[in-house]
């Protein structure tokens, strides 16, 4: 990445927090590229721990990258991404490699 590159991403993340440029809808990217986010009382618990980590792959192809997690079950942890996280308009630069957003995660559910 060029130094202007990350300038110009700076830039962008000070209009998008000024509420000068909208946010991108992760979940919305997702179903773009075909992801398929079932409600998680539809998923088995094998099937949700799949589905989870699918999810979170996902996300990192997004520049998105959980953490501090382990407090939360799989199902917790799946239905608060789908539920609370992918839907809210977040500042993502997926073509921007070096640009990491780590969504907050809850204390508990």
């Amino acid at each position: 990445m060029k130094e202007d590159d990350g300038l110009r991403t700076i830039k962008r993340l000070d209009a998008w927090i000024d509420g000068d440029l909208p946010g991108v809808v992760p979940l919305e990217l997702l179903e773009q590229r075909g992801v398929c986010l079932p409600d998680d009382l539809q998923l088995d618990d094998a099937s949700l721990h799949d589905r989870l980590w699918m999810v979170i792959h996902a996300m990192a192809g997004l520049g998105m990258f959980v953490e501090s997690t382990d407090h939360l079950s799989d199902r917790e942890l799946y239905r608060h991404l789908v539920k609370v996280v992918l839907p809210e308009p977040s500042f993502l630069e997926p073509d921007d490699a070096s640009f990491l957003l780590p969504p907050d995660m809850p204390q508990a559910i």
